[in-house]
């Protein structure tokens, strides 16, 4: 803590309060240290009693002056409580020990305060470094916030729906494609392996949805649709070139897309960062429809195979929950053996927890040489009415061009893979 800093914010009668309520009631010592941690009292002789009382609840030790004063002993904080603190003055102070709740709220409060004028002082410093970049300060914000939220909600408790309020009438799904099942929720996949086009498909679906027309010129987005792409998987040269060849074929002029379509390619930013969740809500906020391309690449260093791949998935669906925004995934998969296809197995590359984390999924195939890919949705969300959605299949065409600007490239739905081409939605 800096000079500008002497006196921290806290408040001794507080901590005195929450210490004196523990000596009381083996309840309290356990609702209190579901939101307590020591560093969270800020006088040193409060922090030692704290520690001591949550290790004599840990060993199922009924809490008194007695026991307290062994436990303090046993850990060699006696001198620093007992001789320069009144350890009895402490755990007999019983005035307000029924509003323990409040004074607990204080205690955190307080440390809350404490720790941003720590970090405020990192800051200050980290930015007079001439190594440091605005990126690196940002950064460091983001993780102490995201921190704080997380600690925030840890403490508050868990918030119940009472069984009562089930029957309550549901607002309708909110839908951005309509017939795709891509929407509010836990976020949709798209997944192939190697060259089978998802990443296009994708392309083709945040381009049509931006300017409010068919999505592979047969599913319908209610309106025009905030489209935001996130690519780190072909750089920013290869995305535009592919955006402009799509748009020509789709008679589509990316300058009437302005503020509808935005793209940004290999952002320093990941799902699996610390402290990114909050980054991710503020990149949805306002946004219809946000694309990750792709998980492997936004997920730098995790392990596919481990379940704890849920945890990048998951902040997406409490972020579509609070925000509105759909997201979907573009994820690999293994190009599937005859023996999968004839037994009808499919399967996501790494942790079945990926599958888990969805709540639609659609699986692009294709064979060598073939322009056409077969989809099929191997998992619908919950809220999807009508059931799984049939296989259908996408055409990647071209569309020559009469000028020297590059041929376009065109995606088509069809209903079977001779030719087919539109199905109306109902």
């Amino acid at each position: 803590m800096s000079a500008n800093h002497a006196t921290p914010p806290h408040s001794p009668a507080a901590e005195r309060s929450v210490l004196a309520c523990c000596n009381i009631s083996a309840a309290k010592v356990a609702s209190a240290r579901l939101r307590l941690k020591p560093s969270d009292f800020h006088i040193l002789a409060h922090r030692h009693i704290w520690g001591a009382i949550c290790a004599l609840d840990t060993a199922g030790v009924p809490v008194d002056p007695i026991t307290l004063e062994d436990e303090l002993r046993r850990s060699e904080k006696w001198e620093e409580v007992g001789e320069l603190y009144g350890l009895q003055e402490v755990l007999f102070e019983l005035d307000s020990a029924a509003n323990m709740d409040h004074h607990v709220s204080i205690v955190l409060q307080h440390s809350e305060r404490r720790a941003f004028l720590r970090l405020a002082d990192q800051i200050s410093k980290a930015a007079l470094d001439p190594s440091a970049t605005p990126d690196d300060l940002r950064a460091r914000l983001t993780i102490a916030a995201e921190a704080s939220q997380a600690r925030g909600a840890i403490t508050t408790g868990l918030e119940w729906i009472d069984a009562a309020d089930f029957a309550a009438p549901l607002p309708a799904v909110n839908w951005m494609i309509d017939g795709l099942h891509v929407g509010q929720g836990r976020p949709a996949m798209v997944a192939g392996f190697g060259f089978s086009g998802k990443t296009l498909a994708c392309q083709s679906l945040a381009l049509q949805a931006a300017a409010g027309v068919k999505v592979w010129e047969h599913f319908r987005v209610p309106r025009q649709l905030n489209v935001r792409h996130v690519d780190s998987e072909q750089g920013r040269a290869d995305t535009m070139r592919r955006y402009q060849r799509l748009a020509y074929a789709n008679q589509i002029d990316l300058a009437d897309l302005e503020g509808r379509l935005k793209v940004v390619s290999f952002p320093p930013l990941y799902l699996n960062q610390p402290g990114s969740e909050a980054a991710w809500r503020r990149a949805a906020e306002g946004v219809d429809l946000l694309i990750l391309d792709s998980l492997r690449a936004l997920t730098p260093g995790a392990d596919e195979n481990s379940s704890e791949m849920r945890r990048c998935l998951d902040p997406l669906t409490r972020i579509s929950d609070e925000t509105g925004c759909a997201f979907v995934v573009v994820h690999h998969s293994p190009k599937p053996s005859d023996q999968a296809k004839r037994e009808g197995a499919h399967k996501l590359r790494g942790s079945s927890g990926i599958f888990d984390a969805c709540g639609n999924v659609l699986l692009l195939e294709v064979n060598k040489g073939e322009q056409v890919r077969t989809v099929e949705q191997v998992k619908s969300p919950a809220g999807a009415a009508g059931g799984t959605i049939p296989k259908f299949y996408l055409a990647i065409e071209d569309v020559p061009s009469e000028t020297s600007r590059p041929a376009g490239l065109r995606v088509v739905y069809r209903v079977n893979k001779d030719g087919e081409v539109r199905r109306p939605v109902k």
